[in-house]
């Protein structure tokens, strides 16, 4: 199934942002506190201790970083002037003959001098540096010593600790064309703070310069606007987001595109060219609008095992956005272990109806109800593939509810989409969202129907609190290149049938498929909790964060 967000063709940049910064040393915190976030390579996060190795008589700056991205790791080892020494490109590095790094294993690794200035930043470089190959490994901990030569006169040595440490990599990378400029969006990863920074760098796939286009922005910064580009139009290019942190970078998948042409909008022989305007319709991240309800919609009905239906009722609640614009739509699937639960129930300690707040916000929402394992539920052909999986008609009631709950969810997207019209539905913005059995229903239908060859609508992103995917679907292994963006929250002490473990296979099949995503886990939190209450590491609410994910996934700015 191929969902919403765009397949990202995966690649690495090591040694492309040679010479496009000035790598002043960085300073880490001792909180991870990220504005979005996505965890991408590891699920623990990675506090990184201060390193400051600058020599304060010669004013320079050695380090030993680590450089990793989508399935590469290496290593770097730089010395910088500071920017406050000398003048020009004259400090006390730029008479030397040579640099040589001595690792703790004893290897002597002789570094390149990279003295340039950035054409379209900028930016004064003053280092000698070294990059290891992208198949290396990261670097290995101890002490590392910096030798300064002039011809056969060592006149200065150093010694730089490192300990090993890697923070996650910014994802969900995108772009659009803005005049003459490029607007480049990204989603943070979990461990961002104050102290780092982020570098996107753009060059040619063909004949690629030594030092890339490429400007610094905020470590809070979630998007950067590179003013005047100097990029052909019909010739492709490779994008590439990094984070720069105290032991390292971290970098994005590449991303590769083609430079368009602009628009000609004006209707008349004026010669001034413009984008295409963008009229879609965005939801707000804020409670604004007029909501009307309508409360047991019969949606349909599913079948028992004695011969009998089982009337599904939905709660919709509808917008009043004032615009023509089509609505994205959200469906959310309560949780209850699929024995208890109803499409009204919110995070158990909330009275409001779940489809309200995301219809105050522009959205089409349904809440809905499906068969439990009190009613004995029969999964009906649709689904008799995944039906077969966990043992037909004589598996036990709770796993029976686990496959007619796709089934249902399914029938409730037909009753939606057969509303499309009327309701304003953007068909190509549908996101499903759980609690518990409710999210497992969700992640089933996104990433596991696909398996057992049932039909369903393309899903954009699905929202999972505290779920996982089932083993009859091979869990996080289910995951596919190109499906729905996904978004993560899951407490560290959950345990049983929605245990962490469960988010953490999650993670790691969304990570091998590429796919976007953000993982929040909530430390010391167990499996009862809501989203309005309830804080992630960074202190923001996990409804904001989810709120904003899907606002940079489905619209992509």
């Amino acid at each position: 199934m191929k969902g919403f967000a765009a397949i990202i063709v995966a690649g690495n940049l090591l040694a492309a942002c040679g010479g496009a910064t000035s790598d002043t040393a960085l300073q880490s915190e001792a909180s991870v506190t990220p504005t979005t976030t996505v965890n991408t390579t590891t699920t623990e996060q990675v506090v990184v201790p201060d390193r400051r190795h600058g020599d304060r008589t010669h004013q320079i700056w050695p380090e030993v970083w680590s450089q990793h991205g989508p399935g590469v790791q290496s290593w770097e080892y730089k010395v910088n002037c500071h920017e406050d020494s000398g003048s020009g490109m004259e400090c006390f590095l730029s008479d030397l003959t040579s640099v040589v790094v001595t690792t703790p294993a004893g290897e002597r690794i002789e570094l390149e001098k990279d003295f340039n200035i950035n054409n379209f930043s900028g930016e004064v470089t003053r280092r000698w540096v070294r990059y290891g190959p992208k198949d290396s490994s990261l670097p290995e901990p101890g002490e590392y010593t910096f030798s300064y030569w002039r011809g056969s006169d060592l006149v200065y040595e150093q010694s730089v600790p490192y300990d090993a440490g890697v923070i996650s990599y910014p994802t969900g990378v995108g772009w659009k064309r803005s005049g003459q400029g490029i607007v480049v969006w990204w989603i943070p990863p979990p461990e961002a703070a104050s102290g780092m920074h982020y570098k996107v760098l753009v060059w040619p796939v063909m004949n690629p310069p030594d030092v890339p286009i490429s400007q610094v922005f905020d470590w809070n910064a979630t998007s950067g606007l590179l003013q005047n580009v100097p990029l052909l139009e019909g010739i492709s290019y490779r994008l590439n987001v990094m984070i720069g942190f105290s032991d390292g970078y971290a970098y994005s998948d590449d991303v590769f595109f083609d430079w368009p042409p602009l628009v000609n909008t004006s209707g008349t022989g004026d010669t001034t060219t413009t984008l295409t305007p963008d009229t879609t319709f965005r939801p707000s991240l804020e409670e604004r609008y007029e909501v009307a309800v309508e409360e047991a919609v019969v949606y349909g009905s599913g079948e028992t095992v004695s011969g009998g239906r089982v009337d599904l009722l939905l709660d919709l609640a509808v917008p009043d956005t004032e615009t023509d614009g089509l609505r994205p739509l959200m469906v959310h699937i309560h949780g209850g272990g699929f024995t208890d639960g109803s499409r009204s129930l919110y995070y158990q300690t909330l009275s409001t109806s779940p489809a309200q707040p995301w219809a105050a916000r522009g959205w089409v929402a349904a809440s809905i109800d499906y068969r439990l394992a009190g009613d004995d539920p029969l999964p009906g052909p649709r689904v008799q593939g995944f039906f077969d999986a966990v043992g037909g008609k004589s598996a036990p009631a709770v796993h029976r509810s686990v496959v007619s709950a796709v089934e249902d969810a399914l029938v409730a997207l037909d009753y939606l989409l057969g509303r499309a019209g009327e309701l304003a539905i953007d068909t190509n913005r549908i996101v499903l969202k759980g609690y518990s059995a409710g999210a497992f229903t969700s992640l089933h239908v996104a990433y596991c129907a696909d398996e057992y060859g049932i039909d369903h609508p393309t899903i954009a992103a699905v929202v999972d609190f505290s779920g996982g995917i089932s083993t009859a679907c091979g869990e996080g292994a289910a995951i596919d290149p190109g499906e729905a963006a996904l978004f993560v929250v899951h407490g560290t002490d959950d345990s049983g049938s929605t245990a962490f473990s469960r988010a953490l296979n999650l993670v790691d099949g969304a990570t091998v498929a590429g796919i976007t995503y953000a993982f929040y886990p909530l430390e010391g939190v167990g499996h009862r909790w809501n989203p309005v209450e309830q804080t992630a590491a960074n202190g923001r609410t996990v409804n904001d964060l989810m709120y904003e994910f899907l606002d940079r996934v489905l619209y992509g700015k």
